[in-house]
């Protein structure tokens, strides 16, 4: 079967709408940025376009090839249009000098005064330090455009848990 989606769910839909995700900012220098021409359809399903066609206004300050990649020439500002699919949708960016690879992010974590005493806590595997009795926190250098989804926990997870031991609880305060 060749669109078994299509065949269970419904009709083929038609373009609506297109969104250009991406930096407004990228670097001479640095980390590699692409742009994301996501396409939505009337019925509801969405998908990234690279058959569309990117159209830079000044293209001595940057080039978008066909997979998003953006090939920065010159600092400035310029204007990038996607067209596809009967849709279009563009963003400003600005090229710089530099754009690192790395941010610095510091995490701050209030905590209850019935906390456990414990060194550290964790968000994901990364150890946040006790500053304090109530107060864990640090600062970190983590991948620019890291998204970061993350449950905060008293040890690192990696321990096998009883089967009714539960994980404390942490509020957030603030």
């Amino acid at each position: 079967m060749r669109s078994p989606l299509l065949f269970f769910f419904g009709k083929p839909g038609q373009a609506v709408k297109a969104e250009l995700h991406g930096r407004e900012e990228v670097g001479l220098t640095g980390m590699k940025v692409r742009l994301n021409p996501v396409v939505t359809l009337d019925n509801g399903l969405t998908f990234t376009d690279w058959n569309g066609r990117f159209d830079v206004s000044d293209p001595e300050v940057l080039q978008v090839q066909s997979n998003g990649l953006v090939v920065p020439g010159q600092t400035g500002r310029t204007h990038v249009t996607y067209r596809g699919f009967e849709t279009s949708a563009g963003k400003d960016i600005a090229v710089i000098p530099s754009l690192s690879d790395l941010v610095r992010v510091t995490f701050r974590i209030q905590v209850p005064t019935d906390t456990p005493a414990k060194d550290a806590l964790y968000v994901g595997r990364l150890a946040i330090p006790r500053l304090s009795e109530r107060l864990f926190g640090g600062a970190f250098q983590l991948p620019r455009d890291t998204a970061i989804r993350f449950k905060i926990a008293t040890d690192n997870g990696l321990r096998e848990r009883k089967k009714m031991e539960g994980p404390f609880r942490i509020g957030f305060c603030g």
